[in-house]
């Protein structure tokens, strides 16, 4: 996959129709969420800014690793998750922990 943008990521996923969600926090922060088809939030999070630099990359990184986790089966997951080491690959070998500690940014934290 071509480097992860957060443009690319959300036109992915809205591409194959699963819900994503960005809001900027008054202190700077930003929360980010995946939905499904019936517009409930299945996962959440909330990195905080470090000094002035703006969480981006971190927003991609969850947003696409998130949802290759919650949604294996998806036309998002079928484009970025084919590895054994991906998210979907892992879950196909039996693992159900949720993403991988990687996955999810310093400061943020997993709601479900």
């Amino acid at each position: 996959m071509r480097k992860l943008t957060l443009e690319r990521v959300l036109r992915g996923l809205h591409d194959s129709q699963i819900i994503a969600g960005i809001q900027t926090l008054f202190d700077g922060g930003v929360r980010l969420w995946l939905g499904d088809a019936t517009n409930s939030i299945i996962a959440e999070t909330t990195i905080e800014r470090t000094g002035r630099k703006w969480a981006e990359e971190d927003a991609a990184r969850w947003l696409h690793e998130t949802a290759l986790w919650q949604f294996p089966d998806s036309k998002y997951a079928n484009k970025h998750g084919d590895s054994s080491t991906s998210p979907r690959g892992l879950r196909q070998a039996g693992a159900n922990d949720g993403p991988p500690a990687d996955a999810i940014p310093r400061g943020a934290a997993r709601l479900h």
